[in-house]
């Protein structure tokens, strides 16, 4: 019995490009999906904390106190000038560029509360901070960051 050769009899190619089409489609959605779910995506800020009220008045030494905290726990991702440029000499590397504080338009989005709550509890690659700083540290930052924004 001779050998059929059943390639030059059907041309496979579109089947199997619309089969990776189509599993590359649907890695795309899971993982679109994963990164909604799970919060990788974006920053899940609770309504009610976004209502919260600075109790820490932006003086001239609470900014100073507040300056040095940025300085020694924020400085090397988000840059010297908050601008979210690492620092020179910086080694840090991170698939999410760190926020840009000198953006007025993005602190101006965020209250408070929703700067507070995101330093408190962080997100990869941001570490939390709830542990390191004391609320009043956190919300003295918070008034730094928007310093960074009017300047």
């Amino acid at each position: 019995m001779a050998g059929i050769d059943l390639r030059s009899a059907v041309d496979v190619r579109p089947f199997c490009h619309r089969r990776l089409s189509l599993a590359a489609f649907t890695i795309a959605i899971l993982i679109t999906l994963s990164y909604l779910t799970c919060g990788c995506g974006g920053w899940n800020v609770p309504p009610e904390a976004k209502t919260w009220k600075n109790p820490v008045a932006a003086t001239p030494a609470t900014l100073a106190d507040a300056r040095q905290l940025y300085i020694n726990n924020c400085q090397k991702c988000h840059g010297v000038n908050g601008d979210g440029k690492l620092p020179p000499g910086s080694n840090y590397f991170y698939s999410t560029k760190p926020t840009d504080f000198t953006n007025r338009r993005i602190v101006d989005a965020m209250s408070d509360g929703e700067i507070f709550w995101k330093m408190t509890h962080g997100r990869k690659p941001m570490p939390a901070f709830e542990k390191r700083l004391s609320d009043e540290q956190r919300w003295g930052l918070v008034n730094s960051i928007r310093e960074f924004a009017r300047h």
